[in-house]
């Protein structure tokens, strides 16, 4: 219980922080970190329950974290916007790959549920120019040159 207030919390003030500092590659970090912090709060919650919800957020949110921290350590993927497109859609694929799995295991329909974040997520990756990949929890830029 302690563990997940204090990712819960470490989520929203990094949250906080990428949106409040000026600086890109302090955003980046924060950004990295709050993903983190919810990958770890679904951790926590699947390791305690074994509901494959939580596994599918958990493995949301590590995609996402992954690929964040890849940008950060790669300067090849910031500086080309065609390799933040292709990771912007890998992670896509894999986070609807978790998604619609899940609901499957469940032994459930497609629901709205399930496709409602999806698309949003799609129509968000996928805009005519977006400020950010959101399939990528913010992470970049799809279409500036």
């Amino acid at each position: 219980m302690i563990a997940q207030i204090l990712l819960q919390l470490t989520s929203a003030v990094a949250s906080l922080g990428r949106v409040r500092t000026s600086s890109h590659i302090a955003s980046r970090r924060f950004n990295a970190l709050a993903l983190g912090a919810v990958a770890g709060d679904f951790a926590v919650k699947y390791a305690h329950t074994g509901r494959a919800d939580f596994l599918v957020g958990l493995i949301l949110f590590v995609v996402l974290t992954v690929r964040t921290l890849l940008i950060l350590g790669f300067s090849k993927i910031e500086g080309n916007t065609f390799r933040r497109r292709v990771g912007c859609a890998v992670a896509f694929l894999v986070c609807a790959g978790a998604s619609i799995a899940g609901q499957l295991y469940l032994g459930e329909p497609i629901g709205p549920l399930t496709l409602l974040p999806l698309v949003g997520v799609g129509l968000g990756a996928w805009a005519s120019r977006p400020t950010t990949c959101l399939c990528a929890g913010g992470a970049s830029s799809l279409w500036d040159a």
